[in-house]
């Protein structure tokens, strides 16, 4: 399996060799994050907007084209309205439940390595989803 996030690109590659292989590959997270104390968001009102857009794309990509799973979109919040883009996206073989369940797994990983430190910036990967964020505009 491999993933591939970059500006205006994601790319997600998995092979299996069975076609009824429908399990959760165990929770491994690779996390990735800008430097600390780069935005004027407090704590709360970032992880707020975290779970908001999180909540607005994780029902798009569980529930959406089985080869892709795949969502994107932006939001503001905060007393600043300030911007905030993101990318999720799961496996193909993953249900809707099981994606659901990994997007949230993924959303309480970046409050861990990211929202917690206001970093501007944040990515987290598992073998079945990745959640990224970020205060600039990486989907245009």
């Amino acid at each position: 399996m491999a993933w591939t996030v970059l500006p205006k690109v994601s790319c997600m590659v998995c092979y299996t060799d069975s076609t009824t292989q429908r399990h959760i590959v165990a929770p491994v997270w690779a996390i990735f994050s800008t430097p600390p104390n780069q935005t004027a968001a407090n704590t709360g009102e970032l992880e707020k907007g975290l779970n908001s857009l999180a909540d607005k794309l994780k029902g798009l990509a569980a529930g959406g084209d089985d080869i892709k799973k795949y969502a994107s979109g932006n939001l503001t919040y905060g007393p600043g309205s300030r911007a905030l883009y993101g990318s999720i996206q799961c496996t193909p073989h993953m249900d809707k439940d099981m994606c659901m369940k990994c997007l949230s797994d993924a959303t309480k990983e970046v409050h861990n390595c990211c929202s917690k430190t206001r970093a501007l910036t944040g990515v987290v990967f598992s073998g079945n989803c990745f959640y990224w964020y970020s205060h600039f505009n990486f989907l245009a």
